[in-house]
């Protein structure tokens, strides 16, 4: 009787050690060389849209601008490539299973559904910020391009770029524990 209840208690002392040895990581791992590239980003599109504040003329574009706005492009791509190539953790289904049988086991048997598709689509928001903040300094290069903007439409345009690198850096920080 003592034996058997000394095994059980060393059984379940041993479980409990692994699993606190277990650890689950859902985001990547704090890069800082990602979050000083998105503060300098943030810098210098501030410089630009501090000299564009009352407004741009076309005239102007190609001898004052247009280097510009192709360096905060350049810079965002760059940082994108960062991103795109640090390590993501992966669920432990995926890793003990592989995808394909993950599918199978959180398989949704009324719809026919994968709930791991809803799983897998957590995706790191830093890219799509990054890929929405280059759409719109494209957008913003290309109507500077073409047309006189009042100091309204440069405003306009500030508000959709600053609230991408924003929420990039408020994700890239927030990594950092």
């Amino acid at each position: 009787m003592t034996c058997r209840l000394l095994k059980r208690i060393s059984v379940l002392t041993l479980t409990l050690m692994v699993l606190a040895a277990c650890t689950v990581r859902l985001a990547p791992e704090h890069e800082q060389a990602i979050v000083d590239g998105l503060q300098a980003l943030s810098s210098e599109t501030e410089t630009l849209f501090v000299s564009v504040r009352e407004g741009t003329k076309t005239v102007d574009y190609a001898s004052k601008r247009k280097d510009v706005y192709d360096k905060l492009i350049g810079k965002a791509q760059g940082l994108m490539v960062l991103v795109d190539v640090r390590p993501e953790p992966k669920p432990a289904l995926t890793r003990w299973f592989g995808s394909s049988t993950a599918d199978n086991i959180t398989k949704d048997n009324s719809s026919g559904a994968s709930l791991w598709q809803d799983i897998k689509s957590l995706d790191v928001p830093t890219d799509d910020q990054l890929k929405w903040y280059i759409d719109e300094v494209e957008r913003m290069r290309t109507a500077d391009s073409k047309v006189d903007l009042p100091a309204e439409a440069m405003a306009a345009f500030g508000k959709p770029i600053r609230r991408a690198l924003k929420n990039a850096i408020v994700y890239e920080m927030a990594l950092e524990r």
